[in-house]
């Protein structure tokens, strides 16, 4: 058969009738190679030039996840092949670029089945990626748009519209001659294997409908929970891709931890004092973050930045705040204004951590430790802690059932229902006794997933728990469980309690990790040792390990890296781009890491690779096409120190920062904050900047905030010729009382060209005070 050398309006559909069927052909003359040649019945290629199984680097389980699976180039997933994949669609469409322009495109839409059930992974396994369907889409521009490179942006789970974080934007890949790979995973746990499967087999493909037979380089990258198999990808493969670029990343340990920090700070610090932090961090405020915080308090807080949270990013949007004053109930994930397109629970709040109820399958003395033993806080407790704990058992007086039969609420005797406390009835487990109160019951159906606790919603008005499925996006809690509700007996006990919760917000301080990390120094005395009781067992690195394909990250890259990171993450702290561009330096030394490895930070951005918008990340997706391919040196790492307190610092200056963002100063009268009367003009000076040989200034623009009022916006201000500095200033005066923020916006480009998809952002702000 003669393959098509550009996409038709047959070709492509023929390939994917074919595509399969060949690849197992292949195969199947590999396999008779001891058949003779003379024997005439076929002329059979020697064993050797079959590609080899990909096999696996270990048989010992990482917790419950399979043991990491050697990947390269050329080697067969030994569930993710051309076998397995099942090709169920291919379809001629057409992308309109921004400029109007028609690109015809090819779309593939096929699956990786699962291959395995529970009942057949290897001993101690239970978490796999076989164990669910992959779906994969591929799409291929027509081939006077492609340039032989393929993109893919990966995460752990599926998403939709906005938040499919497994989507390329077709106008960025089209442009950038690259087709696009998309998984759509069935579930998180499919490390490296099943991205890395997709875009070789994508390559073969593309190789058959484009006749190619050159190579063909490919680019993954990840944000947040996709930045963990970007990691893995980076270092657990090899020949798969040119280059990775891991953005807002999320390394051992910290997917749990970080969440459990916060959550102590917010159970620590009363929602109305952490609203005055927050507004003590802005710019200009006047006023010390620890302003009325309590000797506990501010331990707290500190405990909260020495892990690394950005001071900066006390000061921004970032809340998980209701304007009713509560906060974020359990399961919310779409509360909180996150700088970039990655809405979601977004700053100190009570929620529970991925991986957080591993510790009590894993950990399971860990509650009852943390409460009873000396060293733990829950020995002691500070006073925030004590007026938190609920904890007593209420006896049941009636149960209300479906038609079914199956329990849908427990009415308790009111006079034993314990008081709530200080954080109310969020995140309550609701434990299943016997009569006496001695005997518990757990349904251990699945030895991978226990179940300790009912879960529903208590109402103390009417001493009524309405059994129920609690839909928490964080930790995945399932509907409950048969073997609980079948438990339940009239006059039987409920203990009502948090002390779990509870506990595990605690967690850091005795799970500290053994690689380095700076953020739990805080933890230790001056000779290095744990000032608290450390567990027996390290499960806060497991809650990566499916995601990462079970290997923990080292620093040990075999490709090209650019890492983003940015400095207003309130989930990804900013200084574990710093620590882990340390484990890139010490595995490869410098020099090696230098011709490998890069880090870029950006101010004023949250928790996505958007930042301001997603101009620099685009930019250093091209930048690492251009180091890959052509051997273009790309600009140097951002430059910063990490201060005592795990805070990110940078050079004042372009020069000294570096990087790729511009450095934009704002000041008001001199400094970051004026106080005026009205009229009274107020002198605005900025200088713009951009690093060396990064690009040049294109425009700025003015935009002026007062509380309860809609932002203003000015017209932007474009260059007649773009330089790399920028010097302005102007007079501003008010007439109307208040406290004003004004930020001045700039934009820069890489070659001093507008409309690009690859704007250089950055602002800075000033408080202006007018009585």
């Amino acid at each position: 058969m003669s393959l098509p050398t550009s996409v038709g309006p047959v070709g492509p559909q023929a390939i994917a009738k074919q595509f399969v069927t060949k690849a197992r052909l292949l195969r199947l003359i590999a396999a008779l190679g001891a058949v003779a040649v003379g024997s005439g019945l076929l002329t059979a290629a020697p064993a050797s030039a079959a590609p080899e199984t990909c096999q696996y680097l270990s048989t010992n389980p990482v917790g419950d996840v399979e043991p990491p699976l050697g990947v390269d180039g050329t080697c067969i997933d030994p569930d993710y092949n051309e076998s397995t994949l099942v090709i169920d669609s291919s379809q001629q469409l057409v992308y309109t670029d921004t400029s109007g322009r028609a690109i015809p495109y090819t779309e593939v839409k096929s699956h990786f089945p699962a291959t395995h059930t529970p009942a057949t992974l290897p001993p101690g396994v239970y978490t796999s990626a076989t164990l669910n369907q992959h779906d994969v889409v591929w799409r291929f521009p027509s081939r006077e748009f492609w340039r032989n490179r393929s993109f893919q942006q990966t995460y752990p789970v599926p998403g939709t519209g906005p938040l499919d974080l497994n989507e390329v934007d077709l106008g960025f890949a089209f442009s950038n001659g690259a087709f696009t790979v998309k998984v759509n995973p069935g579930n998180p746990n499919g490390g490296y294997r099943v991205n890395a499967a997709a875009t070789k087999l994508a390559k073969n493909y593309a190789n058959q409908l484009y006749g190619n037979t050159n190579p063909i380089n490919s680019y993954l990258w990840g944000q947040s929970g996709g930045s963990v198999q970007a990691l893995g990808a980076a270092e657990g493969t090899t020949g798969v891709w040119a280059g990775v670029v891991p953005c807002v990343i999320a390394t051992n340990g910290l997917i749990m931890h970080s969440f459990q920090w916060q959550a102590l700070y917010a159970l620590a610090v009363p929602l109305e004092k952490r609203s005055e932090v927050r507004q003590a961090a802005e710019v200009g405020s006047g006023r010390s973050i620890y302003d009325g915080l309590d000797s506990e308090q501010r331990s707290v807080l500190d405990e909260l930045l020495q892990s690394g949270f950005p001071r900066a990013g006390l000061g921004t949007a970032l809340t998980a705040d209701l304007p009713t004053g509560d906060e974020v109930p359990v399961g919310d994930a779409t509360v909180g204004t996150v700088v970039g397109p990655f809405p979601g629970v977004a700053g100190p709040s009570l929620v529970y951590g991925p991986g957080a109820g591993n510790i009590r399958a894993l950990d399971p003395t860990y509650e009852d430790d943390f409460w009873s033993k000396s060293g733990y806080a829950g020995a002691t407790p500070p006073n925030y802690l004590q007026a938190a704990k609920v904890d007593g058992y209420a006896t049941i007086t009636d149960i209300v059932r479906d038609a079914q039969g199956v329990p849908t609420a427990l009415k308790f005797d009111p006079a034993t229902v314990p008081a709530l406390g200080s954080i109310g009835a969020r995140n309550l487990d609701y434990y299943v006794y016997d009569a006496e109160g001695k005997t518990r019951t757990i349904d251990r159906t699945d030895p991978a997933k226990p179940v300790f606790s009912l879960t529903g919603t208590l109402d103390t008005t009417t001493s009524t728990l309405a059994l129920a499925v609690n839909p928490n996006v964080l930790s995945a809690t399932a509907p409950n469980s048969p073997v609980l509700l079948n438990a339940l007996h009239v006059g039987d006990k409920i203990r009502i309690n948090n002390r779990f919760f509870l506990a595990q917000v605690y967690y850091p301080r005795y799970s500290i990790l053994n690689n380095g990390n700076p953020a739990y120094n805080q933890y230790k005395d001056t000779g290095g040792k744990p000032i608290y009781p450390q567990r027996a067992v390290q499960i806060a690195s497991l809650s990566n390990a499916g995601a990462m394909g079970g290997i923990t990250e080292t620093g040990n890259i075999k490709t090209k890296v650019m890492v983003m990171e940015n400095l207003e993450d309130a989930n990804s702290f900013p200084y574990v781009a710093g620590f882990y561009n340390q484990q890139v330096q010490k595995t490869l030394g410098k020099r090696k890491a230098d011709e490998m490895f890069r880090v870029y930070y950006q101010e004023h951005a949250g928790h996505s690779n958007g930042g301001l918008v997603q101009g620099i990340f685009n930019q250093m997706v091209l930048d690492l096409v251009d180091w890959a391919e052509k051997g273009i040196v790309p600009k140097p790492s951002s430059s910063y120190t990490i201060d005592p307190m795990n805070q990110i610092v940078q050079p004042l200056n372009a020069v000294d920062r570096k990087g790729l963002q511009p450095v934009i100063h704002l000041s008001a009268n001199g400094g970051d904050r004026a106080d005026v009367g009205l009229l009274q003009p107020v002198n605005l000076s900025a200088t713009m900047e951009m690093p060396p040989t990064t690009g040049k200034i294109l425009q700025y623009n003015w935009t002026i905030e007062r509380q309860g009022v809609p932002a203003v916006n000015e017209p932007a201000t474009v260059l007649a010729n773009p330089n790399e500095k920028v010097i302005v200033s102007r007079p501003m005066t008010f007439s109307i009382p208040g406290e004003y923020v004004i930020s001045l916006n700039t934009t820069g480009d890489r070659n001093g060209t507008s409309g690009t998809s690859t704007p250089l952002q950055n602002l800075d702000r000033v408080r202006v005070v007018v009585r």
